[in-house]
């Protein structure tokens, strides 16, 4: 298991700061491959086809086989993404320890379901 900070759900407000934590999986890892996709890497112009109100795609066939048609790069998504909210001057060095901390006790409610249990009561 390893951890990393994810920049685009870090942010400061007064005086705490916000950090999101994303804890992935490895290959030994239980479930590793729940979390494991082969995901489609779409070019930064996007969809070329015609798109309707909001940019929604009209056709819904021709916007599944253009991702079909994309090239694919295996990754592995977070089995859990966390968010700290520490003082501002938190140095990264106690953020690093906080999250080796966190990340055998959400890995354990991983392997036990617990994760995935809260996960779907919210939905």
């Amino acid at each position: 298991m390893r951890w990393a900070i994810e920049e685009s759900g870090c942010c400061v407000k007064g005086d705490m700061k916000q950090v999101r934590l994303c804890f992935y999986l490895e290959p030994a890892d239980d479930r590793y491959s729940k979390h494991r996709v082969n995901a489609p890497i779409a070019p930064k112009t996007g969809y070329p086809g015609k798109k309707g109100q909001h940019g929604k795609p009209e056709s819904e066939t021709d916007f599944l086989s253009w991702v079909d048609a994309l090239p694919h790069k295996w990754r592995v998504n977070p089995f859990h993404n966390h968010f700290l909210q520490v003082p501002v001057r938190t140095s990264n060095k106690a953020i690093a320890a906080m999250a080796d901390e966190l990340l055998p006790q959400f890995y354990r409610q991983w392997k036990s379901g617990e994760l995935e249990e809260v996960k779907h009561a919210t939905n």
